[in-house]
């Protein structure tokens, strides 16, 4: 796991399966072994298991400066929970939303919340929450702690908190503080292991709701850490897992009231996606862009115009892909004043014409009940998000016809914001539109770092601590981030991705670069050529990399 800075950050980065999400909804609450059409329902005051996610992409350090934070991937871990719940047989409600400080007092005033899970960032001082805006709001032990007893309520109905973050235990004993019986958190000075939370979360939950203990079911998911072959270390990171609380007494079993009927039998209910809008899956192995879709939401939520701008091979589309699917998640929470309606994400690779641009706007805006922006009245009362991608050469082939699209959005329909992926930004191109001010994100190359991590992500086999002279895996990415194959490759987002597919077919990483040089023609982003030791051949075979994207 990554630690974004030394301001003591780390959080749990829970990688995405969405492969057995089938179904849309603007409802994040989802009920354990129930029929589909008692999931559609909302879950109001009756959720037992309130789980809290707070995944913010950026946060302002000691020196002030905006620090960027990999987005964490919470439905695994939603699904983990969701999945446990459901082999248990127990007919259980849970109920999602996104961490912020009203909606964790809303759970807690609302009441019927047995157990409170949060996951996010966490430190020795504070819990990252989301702030309503993309960055975190660090919540403090002591304001955490008023949050929860505000009123004079100590909140008794919740009788266990579970925080899912490293470093939590001084969160753990602010809990503990105001009343709650039972709390489980991490050691104070531990960061714990991804696979490690996974399996101590499954087993956890499986155990409690088949009507064991808190303290049997913390001992149980001890143990499955302990005993799990995809844990590292797992005999330390077991016991990084604390079971604290007002008492010492842990033998409550909170769901003892709850009927089971056929554990594990009947197929597990898909989760409905977060996003709640037609909009493209970010790609696999997404990093180092935090800060750029941090940029592009803030200034989405502030201009009703925004481009996001950069070489070609840099990863605008990634970028605008990321801000969609993080815009759409929100919608009906902190972002419905913006893009309460929805977010249309219009991919225009094979779109000739600006008229047929225009009907796929419309219809999207209007699940496909209008093909026209100016007739209609639909999208005149809508508060929602245009992204336009790969429409570049309809601006250089039709430069009036986008503008005017452009001004229809923008001038006439007043809840709509656009966001246009391009090359450079409209007012280099010489165009300006009245009343309306255009927010430009720029992206730049990767820096080192992030393109060996970039690297290793992609890379098609495992790289070997010995390629790049290092005894642990944990030093491979620094010591990548010094290799002068990732010093060519110019933290260009293609370049590497490129080369990284090439290392299945290499037994060694000897990259030594010759050669790498500018684009010499206009569709061109860059040219290498590097050696790699071919297998079981004594010479270097030379490989030439020529992106014409």
């Amino acid at each position: 796991m990554r630690n974004p800075s030394s301001d003591d950050l780390s959080g749990l980065a829970l990688s995405r399966d969405s492969s057995s999400l089938t179904s849309v909804s603007s409802n994040h609450s989802v009920v354990g072994n129930v029929t589909a059409a008692e999931q559609s329902k909302p879950t109001g005051k009756s959720a037992e298991i309130v789980l809290l996610f707070a995944a913010p992409l950026a946060y302002v350090s000691a020196q002030r400066q905006r620090v960027g934070l990999e987005p964490l991937d919470y439905d695994r871990e939603r699904q983990t929970v969701a999945k446990a719940i459901h082999d248990a047989g127990a007919a259980i409600k849970l109920r999602f939303e996104f961490a912020t400080t009203d909606t964790f007092r809303s759970v807690v005033t609302m009441g019927g919340c047995r157990v409170l899970h949060y996951s996010g960032h966490g430190s020795t001082k504070y819990i990252g929450m989301e702030d309503g805006r993309a960055g975190m709001h660090k919540v403090e032990v002591g304001m955490l702690q008023q949050l929860f007893a505000a009123g004079g309520d100590t909140s008794p109905e919740v009788s266990l908190v579970f925080v899912s973050a490293c470093r939590s235990q001084a969160a753990a004993e602010g809990f503990s503080a105001v009343g709650v019986k039972h709390v489980v958190a991490v050691h104070s000075e531990a960061r714990v292991n991804d696979t490690a939370v996974r399996s101590f979360t499954r087993a956890f939950y499986l155990a409690l709701a088949s009507k064991k203990s808190v303290q049997q079911s913390f001992d149980i998911a001890r143990e499955a850490v302990l005993t799990s072959p995809q844990v590292q270390h797992s005999a330390a990171e077991a016991q990084k897992f604390l079971l604290l609380g007002a008492s010492d007494d842990h033998s409550e079993i909170l769901f003892n009231d709850t009927e089971l009927c056929n554990p594990g039998k009947a197929a597990a209910p898909a989760l409905a996606l977060l996003a709640q809008d037609d909009v493209p899956a970010v790609p696999e192995g997404f990093m180092g862009r935090s800060l750029e879709v941090y940029e592009a939401v803030c200034g989405t939520l502030d201009r009703r115009l925004v481009t996001i701008t950069g070489a070609a091979g840099l990863g605008k589309s990634a970028v605008a892909v990321s801000m969609a699917n993080y815009l759409s998640e929100r919608r009906n929470d902190s972002f419905v004043a913006a893009c309460g309606d929805g977010v249309c994400f219009v991919d225009g690779g094979q779109i000739e014409t600006a008229a047929q641009l225009e009907g796929v706007i419309a219809s999207g805006l209007t699940r496909g009940k209008e093909t026209a922006i100016a007739t209609s009245m639909i999208i005149r009362q809508m508060r929602a998000v245009v992204v336009l991608d790969h429409c570049s050469t309809l601006w250089r082939t039709s430069p009036d016809a986008m503008q005017t699209i452009l001004r229809l959005l923008l001038t006439q329909m007043r809840g709509i914001r656009v966001v246009l992926v391009l090359k450079e930004p409209l007012n280099s191109m010489g165009i300006q539109l009245q009343g309306v001010n255009e927010k430009v994100v720029r992206l730049v190359p990767l820096s080192l770092v992030d393109s060996a991590r970039l690297f290793v992500r992609k890379a098609s086999r495992r790289v070997d601590p010995s390629e790049v002279g290092v005894d642990a895996a944990c030093e491979v990415i620094p010591a990548l981030a010094q290799h002068p194959l990732i010093s060519y490759l110019q933290g260009h987002v293609g370049s590497v991705v490129y080369a990284a597919g090439l290392l299945d077919d290499y037994s060694h990483i000897n990259l030594s670069l010759i050669h790498i040089s500018e684009p010499t023609r206009l569709l061109s982003i860059s040219y290498a050529v590097f050696c790699l030791k071919k297998k079981k051949k004594k010479k270097p075979l030379n490989i030439r990399y020529h992106s014409t994207l």
